[in-house]
């Protein structure tokens, strides 16, 4: 099971703080913290927090973000988000807000759906040498990478034959084709660098040449988040919960 852990950024002149996949309650339960704190709300995909000086963006998707550092105001409210009671939702429902995959072919394309690593936000992280993926997103994609076969596009701080490099400010990368399980291997997530990285292309799709997507094992994994997913997977039929995921993080 996932713990979880604090990860903040500074992207673009915005700081950013990684949270959970927010339920229902978690969301009215960060409404009535900030309020009491004397913010002013305004309701959405997005809880949207005011008072003089600063404004605080809440997305449901598990991703806080404001033009001033907000830590001050919602680590204190960790311990509770993480207290609040899980909410079931189908494994279809799950699997939803962290990819969308099609297979037409004998292909796997995956759309992926991350809180921070994609577009001008990739493009920040990159030149920084830092990378943003959450560890419940790195486990959905590596359950995937895990019954795959052949090769996928990705992008590498390391280069390999057929490569094509480029460079993120003064960092170089390549945009290379690895074996999936080399990707399996090497994939960066959040607070950890190892020697040789490999990191979502900028606009989260992947191409795999074969792919068996085992749906056993990717509910499994959804299990497996703990602290990182604030929901519960279920059958379908059983399942009284329909969250609506926000489509993408704030491009920035």
């Amino acid at each position: 099971m996932l713990s979880f852990g604090v990860h903040a950024f500074e992207v673009n002149a915005r700081q950013y703080l990684l949270l959970p996949k927010l339920n229902l309650a978690q969301m009215e339960y960060l409404g009535r913290s900030l309020e009491r704190a004397g913010f002013d709300l305004a309701h959405g995909t997005t809880l949207t927090a005011k008072r003089p000086g600063l404004v605080i963006h809440i997305e449901q998707l598990g991703l806080c973000w404001s033009s001033s550092d907000p830590s001050d105001y919602i680590l204190p409210l960790i311990p509770g988000i993480l207290g609040c009671k899980k909410e079931l939702a189908s494994v279809d429902e799950l699997l939803s807000a962290y990819l969308t995959f099609f297979q037409p072919g004998r292909k796997t394309v995956v759309r992926v759906r991350p809180r921070l690593e994609m577009l001008s936000s990739w493009d920040c992280l990159r030149a920084s040498g830092a990378c943003g993926l959450a560890p419940d997103e790195y486990l959905v994609i590596r359950s995937l990478l895990g019954t795959s076969t052949g090769t996928c596009g990705v992008v590498t701080d390391f280069g390999v034959e057929g490569c094509s490099p480029f460079y993120a400010g003064r960092r170089l990368y390549y945009r290379s084709r690895l074996p999936a399980s080399e990707v399996f291997r090497t994939l960066g997530v959040v607070g950890s660098h190892a020697q040789y990285n490999s990191y979502l292309p900028r606009d989260g799709v992947i191409e795999v040449e074969r792919s068996s997507p085992d749906a056993r094992g990717l509910a499994d994994c959804l299990s497996e988040m703990g602290e990182w997913c604030s929901f519960i997977p279920a059958e379908r039929e059983s399942s009284n919960v329909r969250p609506e995921w926000p489509c993408s993080a704030p491009v920035v």
